[in-house]
């Protein structure tokens, strides 16, 4: 038995909290509802639905029952992990390239993400 308990959580870390969230919300939410979507909010065709483009139909009426996640300054999102450390959450997978996110936010070299998690 592995007791391990691993969850997902967006990410998109900027000094500028405004910055982080039009970086990273909308592919977080994106992620959400792409997940949802054959089951609760569309009949999907592969190779022919446009998942984004309904996205953006209904972004602003969808519930925001995973709130921002990881998304936010540093401090922002230390907080954020610590909870999950508190309540015993052993590894955190990072949802970052989702939706319209780009590459070169991930990787900016002026993002603190990188050297960003340090709870103790």
């Amino acid at each position: 038995m592995n007791p391990n308990v691993a969850l997902v959580t967006g990410m998109s870390c900027h000094e500028d909290e405004q910055e982080a969230i039009n970086r990273g919300l909308d592919g977080f939410r994106f992620f959400g509802y792409s997940l949802g979507y054959v089951g609760i909010y569309g009949d999907h065709r592969p190779g022919i639905t446009d998942m984004w483009q309904r996205f953006e139909e209904v972004k602003d009426r969808l519930p925001d029952n995973a709130g921002r996640g990881g998304i936010g300054t540093p401090a922002q999102l230390r907080a954020h992990l610590k909870g999950y450390e508190d309540a015993g959450v052993d590894q955190v997978i990072f949802v970052q390239q989702c939706g319209r996110n780009k590459h070169e936010h991930i990787c900016d070299p002026h993002s603190p993400s990188k050297s960003l998690i340090s709870l103790s």
